[in-house]
């Protein structure tokens, strides 16, 4: 099965909801078995079982008017009624929890980006560490990533834990640089140094302020919490692990 795949495809399981209730919800429970480990497809499993309540609220529309040609207008509604809360209503429950589980997951994959790219992490202990992700969450979810190219230029290695990012050299920069470098001037390498010295400063002052908690919105529970930037906090509500980069 691709990675980014489902073990059974969403269309056969509404397939089986329409034609024969039981054979939808057994493929529904099987695919939900299959991708109990697989982070980046349970979303759209929560999904899948909001359609399916929608089916099935469809044909028991269907069934009720069918039969109640005998029966008042009122009380056709009333049962529409009732049976438009009892699969309506989880229908949006599940649609709620895919699309906190989406958000969750672009999170931690945006996480992800920031320690591979922005501080060249290669360690997948480490990242497991920083994230608050089992070590086979996070290769799972970083070879989905490198299937997929979101991911440029990474490899992942599962024998040493370790994940390589080969960065593109740019010809047209070098050439810029050589040409740059040939009209430099006295007035450019003053310019340069004053520049420079700025550059120190503001370095400076980040790194002090560094040590000051910020605002940081839990990805679990939705909570407002403060933390220091570089440093590791557990969400005293739900538990998430909470990192702010530095």
């Amino acid at each position: 099965m691709p990675i980014d795949k489902p073990k059974i495809h969403g269309g056969w399981i509404i397939l089986g909801m329409i034609l024969f209730f039981p054979v939808g919800a057994v493929l529904l429970l099987i695919r939900f078995v299959a991708h109990y480990k697989v982070n980046h497809l349970r979303a759209d499993d929560y999904k899948l079982v909001g359609h399916s309540f929608l089916v099935l609220l469809g044909l028991v529309w269907v069934i009720v008017a069918a039969a109640s040609s005998e029966s008042t207008p009122d009380d056709t509604n009333a049962v529409f009624i009732v049976l438009g809360v009892f699969f309506g209503v989880p229908a949006i429950i599940f649609y709620i929890i895919a699309y906190r589980r989406r958000m969750k997951m672009q999170a931690l994959y945006n996480l992800y980006d920031t320690l591979i790219y922005e501080k060249e992490m290669e360690s997948i202990d480490q990242i497991s560490r920083l994230t608050g992700q089992s070590v086979n969450n996070v290769m799972q979810d970083l070879e989905y990533l490198i299937d997929t190219e979101v991911f440029t230029g990474a490899t992942l290695d599962k024998e040493t834990r370790e994940i390589f990012v080969e960065y593109e050299e740019d010809d047209s920069d070098e050439e810029y640089v050589e040409e740059d470098e040939e009209e430099i001037d006295e007035e450019y390498v003053e310019e340069n140094e004053e520049e420079d010295n700025y550059t120190e400063a503001v370095n400076q002052t980040a790194a002090t302020s560094a040590a000051v908690p910020m605002p940081i919105t839990c990805s679990g529970c939705g909570a407002s919490s403060r933390v220091i930037p570089g440093k590791h906090t557990d969400c005293e509500f739900c538990g998430n692990v909470l990192y702010l980069p530095v």
